[in-house]
């Protein structure tokens, strides 16, 4: 077999899955908090009275957003989104091919790449962080930093890791700390001299904390009811006691594939595995006590089970090693392998059933580790095809369901789509990567059909990976002129957009006087939190409304609640009185008076609307 070829095309064929099953929406989710953070550095005057930013934020502790607030006036925000994106992305590979360089065969490192890329990334509770997010936070480019540095200090470049793990600290703390524990850990199994590092560790923590150091003085602080109450409301993920059981399942899978990676991997991969298994449980527990049970602050704000995220890469990087060890333990021993597969598509992905998984894990490895005579060859062999018929039918109903639900997006299902869709369904997609490992080398001129598996999947990613909606691309633009609302407020008016955090900052550069997603500040201070809590209840009525309108509407058919549900005029009249109310509203239709500017917003992909600015002082 030819294995430099091989590695080659195997690599440039990974990189076209992952830009496969990780295609580039657009600036969601947390990528809006961090694209207001750096709008906050380039323009405080105007976003510091924002709530987001109004009381403080985490911000003061990361040097990202201060970075990339210098790139992004030179290439404007989608160029700029898109280089750091695939720039981390691209590092987070690196990174990764660094950590397998000890696993000897070409074929096992190549699948744990593709298990890399088309595995969910999920970790912690409710589905809602991932590493490797698909859109750019702090988190994206200290992961690759953290990786690096770990898999320097698996080949004893101590140097280089500690500058590495140093930058993911300044990038982002909280992904950068359960690494430094990993690295400890990791030194403790090579010198156990090391183990005495924690003394001083601790006590200068300890001593930071009883000194009133920033943030270490929280160690010695709870929360106040009031303010628990709203930090369990809208931060409901940052207590593991209330995650949902399958959550835990996922976790626990990873953890087990390290801890028997620890066993039959290569000495720095197995000590790597070992310190990864033991941080994240540690770790998680931690949370579990100083956050859920004594309400901590410090503890809480550090949300220590994200060392699940160190877990949950190196869990999918090692599965493949760890698959490939027991299924050549024999043919009792392969059914246990596929079922240890199955259950880690499964709890990643989200399954229901995912419990039945592991009930049949501990169902094969019984028959595996059994010598007894009645437990035949013809058993096993039942075992094995069942488990290999029940993955490969739920990973069609997968597949057909993914069609359908992006046919009800009104997308159009081309072979483009579909090589996508494949790809991101893992059963489907890791049993192709398996068998043109396996098949490959055997066939005439490989190289030549290395390379043109390789070309496709890469011109394939390429082509799928930016995959914005036209909606989405308006949203981003630099508008090459002021937004007609933003001639209409000031530069420090609280608009009120429901639920339109991106549009209000990006497009109109004006606060937001209110959006769910800005509810992420609470965790880390008490005034953002009373704030929040304040506005939510202030405009508690008007989203009751909402819910009312948006159930008549289905019922009667139609989806859209703005066709005929406009608030009460006492509602705004209200609202707008308040104290400390917000400056301006934005709805899709014209209230009876009061509506000061209009714009009219024509994507390609949706329907045309029509949205109106209303003046506060006008509907007092």
């Amino acid at each position: 077999r030819v294995k430099g070829w091989s590695w080659t095309f195997g690599a440039l064929a990974v990189v076209g899955l992952w830009l496969l099953a990780r295609p580039y929406i657009g600036v969601r989710h947390d990528g809006i908090l961090y694209l207001g953070q750096i709008y906050f550095q380039l323009w405080p005057e105007v976003f510091r009275n924002d709530i987001f930013f109004a009381y403080g934020s985490q911000d003061q502790f990361s040097a990202f957003s201060k970075a990339a607030a210098a790139l992004m006036p030179l290439l404007g925000l989608a160029r700029a989104q898109l280089l750091i994106l695939a720039l981390c992305h691209l590092s987070l590979l690196l990174a990764a091919s660094a950590i397998l360089r000890p696993i000897r065969s070409v074929e096992v490192r190549v699948a744990a790449l593709a298990c890399l890329a088309v595995m969910p990334h999920f970790y912690g509770g409710m589905g809602i962080f991932a590493f490797a997010e698909t859109f750019v936070t702090a988190r994206t480019l200290a992961e690759p930093l953290a990786l690096a540095g770990l898999a320097a200090l698996a080949i004893d470049r101590r140097a280089i890791a500690a500058v590495l793990l140093l930058c993911a600290v300044v990038t982002h703390p909280l992904v950068a700390l359960p690494a430094l524990l990993v690295a400890w850990l990791v030194l403790c199994q090579q010198n156990a001299k090391w183990y005495w590092v924690a003394l001083p560790a601790l006590a200068a923590v300890l001593g930071g904390a009883l000194a009133g150091v920033e943030p270490l003085n929280r160690l010695t602080q709870s929360y106040d009811a009031a303010w628990f109450a709203i930090v369990e409301t809208s931060n409901l993920f940052v207590f593991p006691q209330l995650w949902r059981p399958n959550d835990w399942l996922s976790a626990a899978t990873m953890v087990g594939i390290l801890c028997v990676g620890g066993r039959v991997l290569p000495v720095p991969l197995a000590r790597l595995a070992t310190a990864t298994a033991a941080a994240g449980t540690l770790l998680t527990w931690m949370a579990v006590l100083g956050a859920g049970w004594l309400q901590n602050i410090l503890v809480t704000q550090l949300q220590l089970w994200r060392a699940l995220w160190l877990c949950q890469i190196l869990g999918l990087l090692f599965m493949p090693a760890v698959a490939m060890h027991l299924w050549r333990l024999g043919v009792a021993w392969r059914a246990a392998s596929l079922s240890m597969l199955m259950l880690a598509v499964a709890t990643t992905g989200g399954w229901p059933s995912s419990w039945a998984f592991a009930i049949w894990l501990a169902v094969t490895l019984g028959v595996a580790r059994s010598q007894r005579p009645e437990v035949t060859a013809r058993l096993r062999r039942a075992i094995w095809w069942t488990s290999a018929a029940v993955l490969a039918a739920l990973s069609l109903a997968m597949l057909a369901s993914n069609l359908q639900f992006l046919q009800a997006k009104g997308v159009v299902i081309g072979p483009s789509i579909l090589f996508a869709v494949l790809a991101a369904t893992p059963a489907l997609s890791l049993t192709f990567v398996a068998l043109a490992l396996k098949q490959l080398p055997n066939w005439p001129r490989p190289r030549l059909w290395g390379a043109a598996l390789a070309v496709l999947l890469l011109g394939l990613g390429i082509h799928e990976w930016d995959r914005r909606t036209d909606h989405q691309r308006v949203f981003e633009a630099m508008p090459a002129q002021p937004h007609p609302f933003s001639l209409k407020t000031r530069p420090d008016s609280q608009v009120y957009w429901r639920e339109s955090l991106l549009t209000s900052w990006a497009m109109l550069g004006r606060p937001s006087f209110f959006t769910d997603q800005q509810g992420s500040g609470v965790l880390f201070n008490r005034a953002t939190a009373m704030e929040f809590s304040r506005r939510q209840k202030l405009l508690a009525p008007l989203s009751f409304q909402r819910e009312i309108c948006t159930m008549l509407a289905g019922l009667e058919g139609n989806g859209q609640w703005e066709a005929g549900c406009v608030p009460d005029e006492e509602l705004i009249t209200k609202l707008c009185a308040a104290p400390r109310g917000p400056d301006f509203l934005v709805f899709p239709f014209a209230l009876n008076r009061g509506a000061v500017a209009q714009w009219a917003f024509t994507p390609r992909d949706a329907a045309p609307t029509t949205y109106y600015l209303h003046d506060c002082t006008l509907l007092r």
